[in-house]
């Protein structure tokens, strides 16, 4: 999966669950990541972040690839992308 977006992080939240397994996150040509989605107990929500303080001003490229063995799998149920600067309470 590759997606192109614009902003300063990136999550993934999907599900982890006792078939599945391991995958690689590349962003901008970096060095991949590997992350586990495993939970040997069961099922939980994934929730991880994979990429933090990117330039908000250009386009960032992700790559997430699959590194499962035979009877695993990838339950990513959406990407996250923040940007922005936090709100300041303004009084009226």
């Amino acid at each position: 999966l590759q997606l192109h977006f614009t902003g300063e992080s990136v999550l993934l939240f999907g599900e982890c669950t006792k078939d599945s397994g391991n995958y690689m996150v590349s962003i901008d040509n970096r060095e991949p990541t590997q992350h586990s989605a495993h939970c040997p107990n069961g099922n939980m929500r994934l929730v991880q972040i994979v990429g933090m303080d990117l330039d908000p001003g250009v386009t960032h490229t992700i790559e997430i690839t699959p590194n499962l063995v035979p009877g695993e799998e990838l339950r990513l149920n959406s990407i996250c992308i923040a940007s922005g600067s936090p709100i300041e309470n303004q009084k009226t």
